[in-house]
């Protein structure tokens, strides 16, 4: 999955006082199983200048340099350009910070996290820090600037919907990894929540992370939470310091030892699920929609497919699930409701057969819309597809964020 950006999206000079995108959760160097390209995408039609600062978990800076992306125009650094990745050592939890230097343009950035076993990958896309971005408007309202620019909404917290400790088909163990980044200079002190499906109660944890440090959490449900059977369910990052920091996750699972017969690594991660999702949407995108979509699914001889429907502010919500045929002008071929509580997840296995009314197999669901619509309640769900490989020699598990849907009704965007 490859990220799509919005015109004019990205770090500018002249959106919120010049804050730098942060991209977090990078692997790579020397003794690392992965490596790590960044790439640059220019999205307002005009040349900006920016500076690259690479900082390793411990906050030290480990590079520094500047690019210039010309007019609508991408730029590509690679895991083996020593001017933005050390080469003899590792930099496994690095952060990547992508600040506007010179010029009018906008820069979008993200970066591709590559296993070097299976050449299976995840991205991590840049984000603005809330309070980076709120310091700098204050500075600017103090300058007698920027009295026209939005202020930036109530982060309430990240929401990790595909967080699992569990077994699966085909020899299959799903963990969850969280990587945080400390945008800022002061510690942020962090509240993290496991909510499982079961709606078992699991004891809150916390998390101090230094100034400009990363800190990543390695099977998160398991090792930091302390679970240890079969789990799935949602984990929350929250608390007032959440503004210092930008989170992201992945959800893999180890190929089986029979696999290194084929050449693969056993502990190559070969399935990846998407990074943490704001609560009420990214602020980099604008606030969130009432109606959220996914092009193309399958559900067919070859693939499954499951859909997640998260709620992530406590209140109760009922969504739209509408199946549109290719071709179909927009018509559904089926459509069905579903009600979630305040904080529940609901995971639907082989949904479009269960939206349809068909029986699992009967149909053959190929390059299918799926369009997710808030209906009432005031809740808002997280929406989280994913498509999964039948054949039981592969681990592919592609999952992809739909986007968090509910009624626009007091959200203020970025």
């Amino acid at each position: 999955e490859i990220p799509t950006v919005q015109s004019r999206e990205g770090a500018s000079l002249s959106r919120y006082g010049g804050a730098p995108l942060v991209i977090t959760g990078l692997k790579g160097g020397a003794g690392s199983g992965f490596r790590t390209n960044v790439i640059l995408a220019e999205t307002s039609g005009a040349e900006l200048t920016a500076r690259l600062s690479l900082r390793l978990a411990d906050g030290t800076q480990a590079r520094t340099r500047t690019i210039t992306v010309k007019a609508y125009s991408k730029e590509q650094i690679n895991f083996n350009d020593d001017s933005l990745f050390p080469q003899g050592e590792s930099y496994d939890g690095a952060s990547l910070e992508v600040t506007p230097v010179e010029g009018i343009g906008s820069i979008a950035g993200f970066a591709t996290v590559i296993d070097n076993a299976s050449q299976g990958y995840t991205t991590r896309a840049g984000r603005f820090v809330q309070e980076t971005v709120e310091t700098n408007l204050r500075a600017l309202r103090a300058e007698g600037k920027g009295r026209n620019a939005l202020a930036p909404r109530a982060l309430s917290r990240f929401v990790i919907a595909a967080a699992a400790r569990a077994s699966g088909a085909n020899n299959s163990l799903f963990t969850t990894t969280v990587s945080i980044t400390n945008g800022v200079g002061s510690t942020a002190n962090l509240t993290l929540r496991y909510l499982p499906d079961d709606g078992s109660t699991v004891e809150p944890k916390t998390l101090s992370i230094p100034g400009r440090r990363t800190v990543t959490l390695t099977d998160v449900v398991g090792t930091f939470f302390g679970m240890t059977n079969n789990t799935a369910g949602m984990v929350f990052v929250e608390g007032a310091d959440i503004r210092k920091v930008v989170v992201t996750s992945d959800t893999g699972t180890p190929l089986s030892l029979t696999d290194a017969s084929r050449g693969a690594s056993p502990s190559t991660l070969a399935a990846y699920a998407p990074e943490a999702v704001e609560a009420l949407g990214n602020p980099a995108g604008g606030p969130p929609s009432a109606v959220v979509s996914h092009p193309g699914l399958e559900e067919s001889d070859r693939y499954r497919t499951n859909l997640i429907l998260a709620e992530t502010t406590g209140q109760p919500v009922r969504v739209r699930v509408k199946v549109v045929p290719a071709g179909s002008l927009g018509q559904p071929l089926a459509q069905k409701e579903y009600d979630l509580r305040a904080f529940q997840r609901l995971q639907i296995n082989r949904f479009l057969s269960d939206v349809a009314a068909t029986e699992s197999g009967a149909v053959q669901y190929v390059d299918v819309e799926t369009v997710v619509e808030w209906v009432s309640g005031a809740g808002r769900v997280l929406a989280v597809a994913t498509k999964i490989d039948n054949d039981p020699n592969s681990k592919r598990s592609d999952i992809y964020v739909l986007g968090p849907t509910g009624s626009n009704q007091g959200t203020i965007g970025f």
